[in-house]
C-alpha cells in the first residue's frame, strides 16, 4: 500500500478527498493510504507527498519561488 500525505490550509471535504484518492489510485495503479494534514501556513493550494516525491502547489511555495526570482534580479 502506497502512503500519501496531503497537506492543505483548511479541512478537505469528503468530495475533494474522494477526488484526490481516485486520481492517485489511477496514477499509481495501486491502493493508497491517505494521511491528511492541515497547516494554515500553506495559505492555500495543496502539497502532496507520495513516498519521496513531493508536488507542492501551495500558495506559500509560489510566493517563496517569486521571492527568490525577485531577489536574483537585484
Amino acid at each position: 500500500m502506497l502512503k500519501v500525505i496531503i497537506t492543505t490550509a483548511t479541512t478537505v471535504s469528503e468530495k475533494e478527498l474522494g477526488a484526490f484518492k481516485k486520481a492517485l489510485v489511477k496514477k499509481y495503479d495501486q491502493p493508497i493510504e491517505l494521511e491528511l494534514k492541515t497547516d494554515p501556513q500553506v495559505i492555500g493550494g495543496v502539497k502532496v507527498m507520495v513516498g519521496s516525491d513531493v508536488v507542492d502547489l501551495t500558495i506559500a511555495n509560489q510566493l517563496e519561488q517569486l521571492k527568490k526570482q525577485l531577489l536574483k534580479q537585484l
